[in-house]
């Protein structure tokens, strides 16, 4: 009998996770900067207005424009260079929607961690800003956002649906379509491979319910 498994990703050996084009070099002024060891002076900087929250404790100039560039450099500093080499954190879940489509059109609070998966069996994550858990992932649902590897705008549909409260996760989802083009089918496709994770059930009936959307 022939027995035929899904390979999953592997850090350090992916070629096959895709990399997009690398972001535009941010000029200096608009370059992220991490506020740790100074919190003092971060809360100085934020209260005369000189700088706004990004994510976690990296800052960025106050008229710096929300971009994927900014987030995926904010996201950078929170990852270790050596675990962005081997793509051995890859951001995912609700994080992963935020590098993608960025925080909404309503004002939202700065996410305050950064959410990424590492694979089964290896060590998570204890830094602050950063939430690891322990996930399996194929190469293909993994991309690059400049050295920043993040789930794929379709992983990361399947997983907010089934991580984040209903009405959170319909706005996800509807963004993850307009900027990203994920179509229902698709993820119902990438939720029919995760057949034994967590919120998957649910996830089914938010995605069939976002489909008859007109």
């Amino acid at each position: 009998m022939t027995v035929t498994t899904t390979p999953t990703f592997d850090p350090g050996r992916s070629p096959a996770a895709r990399r997009l084009p690398a972001p535009h070099p941010l000029p200096e002024p608009e370059w992220p900067f991490r506020a740790n060891g100074c919190p003092a002076e971060a809360e100085q900087l934020l209260k005369q207005g000189l700088v706004r929250k990004v994510i976690a404790d990296v800052l960025v100039a106050r008229d710096a424009p929300d971009s994927r560039e900014i987030r995926s450099a904010a996201a950078a500093l929170l990852i270790p260079v050596e675990f962005q080499a081997s793509s051995g954190w890859v951001v995912a879940f609700g994080s992963a929607a935020w590098l993608h489509t960025g925080p909404g059109s309503a004002p939202a609070r700065p996410p305050e961690e950064l959410q990424v998966i590492v694979p089964p069996g290896r060590r998570r994550p204890k830094r602050p800003g950063v939430r690891g858990r322990q996930v399996a992932l194929t190469p293909d649902q993994v991309i690059f956002l400049g050295p920043v590897p993040v789930t794929d705008p379709v992983r990361t549909a399947a997983d907010v649906a089934r991580d984040l409260p209903a009405a959170e996760a319909m706005a996800a989802l509807r963004r993850l379509d307009e900027l990203c083009g994920v179509r229902p089918h698709q993820v119902l496709q990438a939720l029919a491979g995760m057949r034994y994770a967590r919120g998957v059930a649910t996830a089914r009936q938010l995605v069939r319910t976002w489909a008859e959307e007109p």
